[in-house]
């Protein structure tokens, strides 16, 4: 393992939050469900398209006692994870490379699109399915960073983090140690634990919490967002009801005016009603205009990476929402009055359906 400091790592942490962001964890049984089937190059696509890499997956399978040309021992010799048990002995082939051309182009580029990389695997990976995504998501951020032109594109303990930062810290957690043959442990043989990766296991849960401490906390800021964007959605289909009766009552008073007695004291109001129907004649396609921006924007915030760059969006979004919010209830409680004044002239039946419409809402 890579001897670095806790506080090397804080400072890495925050020098990749500012490029990167920090994503939501990937599902689980996303990868774990195409690995089953044996989509093995579908999986590894999966991984490559949550780190934000447009590219094309060439998958290669190689035998399990694969040597590189340039090899000077078995097996592959650029990027490869560190794997040791407790004496510190590679113990277990679990072959997985990513290939990085020299010609890779700048990530957002159009050639960066569908750009092919070669990926290299071998059997043994299917006897350890977490630990294969576990690198794969380490051998894909390589990528990542080398795409970006990042100075510490090649710095194993960036590459690590980078991954985790994007969605990956359960999966590389779940992935990073393998256990060999425990049954023997019960005849009084000896259980090996190998350990994938380039965190000791004090480093890494190091890394782990803080990452989780700043998730816990954007997500926290995310979530109210997305329950105001809820309330507001539900007040607009609240008054989308209302908006509903209040249409029928007003076209059935209009066309019966000449025999309705209409009372000094709701004259107004009838006119702000006449106000209204004129200034927003299509009321009801407005108000699912609203609720469709409100559905993009939630999307928005959802898929939103954290970046402490971007802090005031959020502050954005809350005062738009609240904006939203006091607009629809502009709206929800005209109609509310509206209603209730309308009670007084409507028939018997339209005056039972408007009664209990304004006591559902």
């Amino acid at each position: 393992m890579i001897e670095v400091s806790n506080q090397y790592i804080k400072e890495t942490i925050n020098n990749l939050i500012l490029l990167l962001g920090i994503k939501e964890d990937i599902s689980y049984n996303s990868l774990r469900r195409p690995f089953n089937e044996g989509k093995i190059k579908e999986c590894i696509k999966i991984i490559a398209d949550y780190l934000g890499l447009p590219i094309e997956i060439n998958l290669i399978y190689v035998p399990s006692d694969y040597h590189s040309k340039n090899a000077e021992t078995a097996g592959f010799t650029s990027n490869k994870p560190v794997k040791t048990d407790a004496r510190g002995r590679g113990v277990e082939r679990i072959v997985a490379q990513v290939s990085i051309p020299n010609i890779l182009p700048p990530f957002g580029t159009s050639a960066f699109t569908n750009f092919p990389i070669d990926v290299k695997i071998s059997n043994s990976i299917k006897r350890h399915p977490d630990t294969f995504m576990a690198l794969m998501a380490h051998e894909l951020s390589h990528v990542l960073l080398h795409s970006l032109w990042h100075k510490e594109k090649d710095n194993e303990i960036y590459v690590d983090i980078a991954a985790m930062l994007l969605g990956f810290k359960k999966i590389m957690k779940k992935g990073r140690k393998t256990v060999q043959h425990p049954f023997l442990a019960f005849l009084g043989g000896v259980t090996i634990t190998t350990t994938y990766g380039y965190l000791s296991d004090e480093q890494f849960e190091f890394a782990y919490n803080e990452i989780k401490s700043f998730w816990n906390s954007f997500r926290t800021k995310k979530t109210e967002l997305l329950v105001q964007i809820d309330k507001i959605k539900d007040l607009i289909r609240k008054t989308a009801n209302l908006y509903k009766i209040f249409q029928k009552n007003f076209t059935w008073i209009s066309e019966q005016l000449s025999r309705l007695k209409i009372k000094d004291k709701d004259t107004d109001q009838f006119v702000k009603m006449q106000g209204f129907v004129f200034q927003y004649p299509d009321f009801d396609k407005d108000l699912i205009e609203k609720e469709k921006s409100l559905d993009n924007l939630y999307e928005e915030i959802i898929n939103k990476p954290y970046n402490p760059c971007e802090t005031g969006k959020f502050d954005q979004w809350e005062i738009h929402l609240q904006n939203k919010l006091n607009e629809i209830k502009h709206y929800y409680i005209f109609l509310k009055t509206c209603l209730k004044t309308q009670l007084k002239y409507i028939e018997i039946k339209q005056k039972i359906l408007t009664f209990l419409e304004i006591r559902k809402n």
